[in-house]
């Protein structure tokens, strides 16, 4: 009776010890490196989402997950965080940005979009340069088109107008530019009548979406 006994215990700490092993290794992994990337001059809090309905639920007073200033690598574990920009001066439409990390995460990017006030009011200061880009990719764009509507996207760093022609029997088109290393540069060569996400794959979806439906009363 004590050998059936003792085989007993031994076979039930194995198994114990094998669930406890098993849950301590699926935790483990559970765990993954990922790249935060954020925009300069942002102050990002990160914390667990609380799950339910609504694009983010998460308690302000809780223990955030990282505080972060910079772009860096942080160690995460599996499951939804609701990344918090810090934002006073109410510059963005949304502070709040929901992001999942599973296996196969390995970055995240923090790049909330402005709001249509402040992308209107950067909208005329950067006028001069976008209509300079223009002109210098096509000498003759101010003789025969001029620009109908155009709004800027994301932080202001990307641009979309409707140029109309001077001859009625022209198409009006459509063109994006981008911003980078503080110059505007055409990325739809040449305007089209209708861009559509296929042939542009490294243009944001929502900003050819967008710049498709202006001048249509959208």
């Amino acid at each position: 009776m004590d050998n059936l006994r003792n085989r007993l215990i031994w076979v039930a700490a194995c198994v114990i010890l094998g669930v406890v092993g098993g849950l301590a290794v699926n935790y483990q992994h559970s765990f993954r490196k990922v790249d935060v990337s954020i925009d300069p001059g942002l102050n990002v809090t990160i914390y667990k989402d609380l799950g339910g309905d609504g694009a983010f639920n998460y308690n302000p007073n809780s223990k955030p997950i990282a505080r972060l200033s910079a772009s860096q690598t942080i160690t995460i574990r599996d499951g939804t965080y609701d990344t918090v920009v810090s934002d006073p001066t109410h510059e963005y439409e949304n502070p709040v940005v929901k992001f999942v990390v599973a296996p196969g995460t390995d970055s995240v990017a923090v790049s909330p979009s402005y709001t249509s006030s402040k992308l209107a009011t950067l909208l005329a200061n950067e006028q001069p340069a976008i209509t300079q880009a223009l002109q210098a990719e096509y000498p003759d764009f101010s003789q025969n088109y001029g620009i109908a509507d155009e709004q800027l996207y994301e932080q202001g760093n990307w641009y979309g107008a409707v140029l109309t022609p001077s001859a009625p029997t022209s198409d009006a088109l459509r063109v994006i530019l981008q911003k980078q290393g503080g110059s505007w540069g055409v990325v739809t060569d040449p305007p089209q009548i209708s861009i559509g996400e296929p042939s542009f794959p490294n243009i944001p979806t929502d900003v050819i979406e967008s710049v498709d439906q202006l001048g249509n009363g959208s």
